[in-house]
């Protein structure tokens, strides 16, 4: 269901791109309240994009979060050590 569902929505996406940007000038005066939660929004769809998420593998992250924090370590405090 899931794949008939994501088939359905990438034969849709060069209309509802454009039709969302549109509706996003349109209430940008609405929308302008919630400007805080694009960078959380981008930090998710950064996220599960690198991890070429399904519902599996989030339950995988979160209820084993060790190698994430490992890498995360390693990029944050060993590169730059060895840099």
């Amino acid at each position: 269901m899931q794949q008939q569902i994501n088939r359905r929505l990438e034969k849709l996406m060069y209309w509802m791109i454009p039709i969302y940007i549109i509706l996003g000038i349109i209430f940008s005066f609405y929308l302008k309240d919630f400007s805080f939660l694009v960078p959380w929004f981008f930090a998710f769809m950064t996220f599960e994009g690198s991890l070429s998420m399904n519902l599996k593998s989030l339950k995988g992250a979160v209820n084993q979060p060790l190698p994430i924090f490992i890498v995360l370590g390693f990029l944050h405090i060993g590169m730059p050590l060895w840099a």
